[in-house]
Order: C-alpha cells, then sequence, then structure tokens
C-alpha cells in the first residue's frame, strides 16, 4: 500500500519537476522511510537514478 502511494508521488514528481529532481526525491522517501538505511543504499539509489537520467539523455 505505501509503495503505491510512493510511486505515484515519484511519477507526480517527475511530471512536475523533471527526472533528476524526481531522482533526488526517490531517494528522500527511502530515507524518510526507512531510517536504517545506509548511506550506501541513498547511494546506491542515487546512482541508479543517474543511470536512468542518463539513459533518457541518450534518446
Amino acid at each position: 500500500m505505501m509503495a503505491a502511494a510512493v510511486t505515484a508521488t515519484v511519477l507526480t514528481a517527475i511530471r512536475a519537476v523533471g527526472v533528476v529532481q524526481a531522482v533526488v526525491l526517490a531517494a528522500a522517501v527511502q530515507v524518510v522511510q526507512a531510517p536504517m538505511r545506509t548511506a550506501a543504499d541513498v547511494r546506491a539509489t542515487l546512482r541508479q537514478g543517474v543511470e536512468a537520467v542518463r539513459r533518457v539523455a541518450i534518446r
């Protein structure tokens, strides 16, 4: 249930502010949802987002 809400929020953010900001928002949401996440988890999420942005930019 919570994952669906987060997904909807991220998709709305992508439409509203763009992909890069949405990636940062997604990482921030993960930190808020799971305070026990490590910095490495957050970096991995950001890295995946950067790769997604690169793939979109290449198209």
